[in-house]
Formats: C-alpha cells, structure tokens, sequence
C-alpha cells in the first residue's frame, strides 16, 4: 500500500529508449521490450538526441546494424551529455564495430540477429 493513500504501491517500470536508423529492427526492439513489461519508446537517430536532453530514461538500445556510422555518433553525442546505459547491437560478425560501439561510449554490444 502507499503510504496514506489507500491506494497500491505500483512500481515504476523501466523504460527504454530506443534509436533506430530505419528498416523493421526498431519496431521489433520495441516488441520485445513491450513483451517483457517495460515502456519502449522508439525514435529516429535526430530524435533521439533531443528525447534524451528532455527525459530521464533508464536505458538506451541503439540500432548499429544498418547505419552504423551514425549510430556511433549518436553514440558519442549521448556519452557526451549522459550516463545513461547504452546497449548497441551491431550486425553478426562485424568485429570493427563492435569495438567502435565501446570506443564510442556503449556500454555493451549485441549481435543480431538474435537467438530465439
């Protein structure tokens, strides 16, 4: 119970962002973090970058695999300004950027596709 309300305590769900450069794999980031019970909020590169300065968000899944490049500025825009954990998934086998996401400031790098 809160405190003194008469109403249920209810936990604040995580939320995420998520910046994708095109292409279906932002709309299926975002299902899949819907599926597990937090708030996905999907945007372009451009406007990630002013979402970020306006609202506190607890994570951000940044989409490296078909713009890379502009992926890691974005990358090193947000480490710029921001704490915020960054996650970048990167297309399979790219090795080069992989460590370009971490000399960028990710925090983490996944491959996609992703197992099942």
């Amino acid at each position: 119970m809160g405190s003194g309300t008469g109403k249920p305590h209810r936990e604040k769900k995580t939320e995420i962002i998520i910046a994708a450069g095109g292409g279906d794999a932002g709309q299926m980031l975002s299902d899949a973090v819907i599926h597990e019970g937090m708030i996905a909020t999907t945007v372009t590169f451009a406007r990630a970058r002013a979402l970020i300065n306006r609202h506190v968000f607890d994570l951000m899944i940044l989409d490296a695999v078909v713009r890379a490049e502009d992926a890691l500025r974005l990358c090193r825009q947000i480490r710029a300004v921001s704490t915020i954990p960054i996650i970048a998934v990167v297309a399979q086998g790219r090795e080069d950027i992989i460590l370009a996401a971490f000399e960028s400031g990710a925090d983490d790098c996944v491959s996609s596709p992703f197992g099942t």
